[in-house]
Parts: structure tokens; sequence; C-alpha cells
């Protein structure tokens, strides 16, 4: 969830309603790119196939990368509160 947010630099706690038609129109973009990316490397690497084969998707530009540099702008990502879980952020890069 955290890159499918990052791709279009929006931040997590971003109303859908307060989203104009180009980060709409972005949002879905990367929503189909992420998930069509986990799923051509067969799942996250934390998930098993009907084959018990471990997914080979663990490359993250923000997610669980908390203290690191955002690999646009260098600005740290940070772990915020998102309602009952967190979220890993670009402070800079997502508004």
């Amino acid at each position: 969830m955290q890159d499918i947010l990052f791709r279009p630099r929006l931040h997590p706690l971003r109303k859908i309603p307060s989203l104009d038609e180009g980060e709409q129109r972005r949002l879905y973009q990367a929503i189909q790119q992420e998930l069509q990316n986990a799923t051509d490397l067969g799942g996250l690497i934390y998930e098993r196939d009907l084959y018990n084969q471990p997914g080979r998707f663990q490359q993250f530009q923000v997610g669980y990368r908390e203290g690191k540099p955002c690999p646009v702008c260098g600005s740290i990502i940070v772990k915020i509160r998102t309602s009952s879980t967190s979220s890993y952020i670009c402070p800079t890069c997502q508004t």
C-alpha cells in the first residue's frame, strides 16, 4: 500500500474526494502497476503460492524503509499512524 501511494505522491491520510482527476488517474495507474509487479513476481517474499514457493517481490520504494532516504528526494522515510495500522511515507514527496 505504501508504494502504491508513493508513486503518485499522495499522502495516506488524504481523503478520496480531495483528489483531482489527475491524482485519481495517477493513483489508478499506480494500483495497476504495483499489483502487476507483485503478481509477476509471485507475490510478496513472505507469501507462498499453491506450490508452497515464496514470492519474489521485496523491493519497496518507501514501504518498511523507515529511517532510510527517499529514492526521489533523499528525505528520510518516516512511519506514521494511519487508523489502526502504520504507513511509511516520504514527508517531502507525499502531500
